[in-house]
């Protein structure tokens, strides 16, 4: 039976209608789940600071707002079985409220993720060049190569956007540039002159996104004036998310604020309901509930300081961020990382972007930080 089963299977693998450079993509590797390290190693109390979430949940008018709809008039089934409003109109609505901009400003997607794939699929195609900088977010280059471009990748400086460099990389060929502020993984932040540098050396023809995924965990008056840029800038895209300081990582919601040309090309390419009802209602509740952000930002800034305070008692280096995440230096990164899962403390080495000496935690409660802490320590035998 093998001999017939096994050539058959090659003769398939070897006809398959996948593209090469689709298969020659890299995974993206995501933070290790709660459940995933229940399962993998037996335990029962489990920290997991991997993935950027928020440690204080979402805003409880998400919840009101979800059972609203599931039980108002009709039965949860029915309201289920609906589909969405593929256009999102009321939270268009609020979105260009909160900002201060037209409706046909603003897109929405499934996540911010979806919208730097879509700004790809826009302006990409086999020959031409995505620019995005070393140590940025590893879905830059997966989203640029998948179109068979080219993904030109800048060298970092001290972890974090070089400016000029990346308008040094501009070419003829250069079609997209995504740059992340704050950055992830390092928590690394330009300034709004260094954003217009790069955007000001790009042509007509060259779509610019900005990804302010942790945009709300920055100092206000460190803030780029996003609103301000799209204004004067036709070939910009700035990239948000619900995922973050809202806590609606589960739901997967996101959004953009562009000029309508922008907005409008990339309804046109979007999947048809890829933002589900439940998702909709949610971002609408959070976007109006300003006390719990605040309530968000002052946690962040907290934890930031119980972190940073021990490593620095500690001297373990790590880079100053503008975040809801430390990037730390610590030798063998993968091994202390897997230490400290199997003490139930769960963060993310940074291997995927070739800083093997490097880990990322997130920052949690005051006691999610102190159970990290003293398994980092415990981990790297620091009494």
């Amino acid at each position: 039976m093998n001999g017939i089963i096994e050539p058959a299977v090659k003769s398939i693998a070897a006809r398959t209608p996948v593209l090469p450079h689709i298969n020659a993509l890299p995974h993206y590797i995501p933070g290790k789940s709660e459940r995933t390290v229940a399962r993998d190693y037996g335990l029962t109390r489990i920290v997991t600071l991997a993935s950027n979430e928020n440690p204080l949940g979402c805003s409880p008018r998400v919840a009101e707002a979800l059972t609203a709809h599931l039980t108002r008039g009709d039965a949860a089934s029915t309201a289920l079985a609906r589909y969405p409003d593929s256009d999102a109109f009321e939270l268009r609505e609020a979105l260009a409220t909160y900002h201060q901009v037209p409706s046909d400003h603003i897109a929405v997607t499934n996540g911010s993720h979806e919208l730097i794939d879509l700004c790809a699929a826009l302006c990409l195609r086999d020959g031409a060049e995505g620019v995005h900088a070393q140590y940025a977010f590893q879905a830059y280059p997966i989203s640029i190569k998948a179109r068979g471009a080219t993904a030109i990748e800048v060298p970092a400086r001290e972890f974090g956007h070089d400016a000029g460099a990346m308008c040094d990389a501009l070419t003829a060929r250069t079609r997209l540039v995504y740059i992340c502020n704050p950055n992830n993984p390092t928590g690394t932040l330009l300034s709004q002159a260094e954003i217009e540098q790069i955007i000001d050396a790009t042509g007509p023809d060259t779509l610019v996104v900005l990804d302010e995924a942790y945009i709300d965990y920055l100092d206000p008056s460190l803030r780029v004036d996003a609103t301000a840029l799209v204004a004067r800038h036709p070939n910009l895209i700035v990239a948000r998310t619900f995922s973050k300081a809202y806590g609606l990582a589960s739901l997967r919601i996101g959004y953009g604020i562009m000029q309508p040309h922008l907005a409008d090309a990339i309804a046109r390419i979007r999947p048809t309901f890829s933002v589900n009802a439940l998702a909709q209602r949610a971002a609408v509740a959070a976007l109006a509930d300003r006390m719990f952000l605040m309530q968000t930002q002052d946690a962040n800034r907290r934890g930031i300081e119980q972190i940073t305070r021990a490593l620095s008692h500690a001297k373990i280096a790590y880079v100053p961020t503008h975040a809801n995440f430390i990037a730390i230096h610590v030798r063998d990164a993968a091994v202390v990382a897997q230490r400290m899962v199997q003490a139930g403390v769960v963060v993310r080495p940074l291997a995927a972007y070739a800083l093997d000496n490097m880990l990322r935690v997130t920052v949690g409660t005051e006691e999610e930080n102190a159970a990290f802490l003293d398994a980092l320590f415990t981990a790297l035998d620091i009494r």
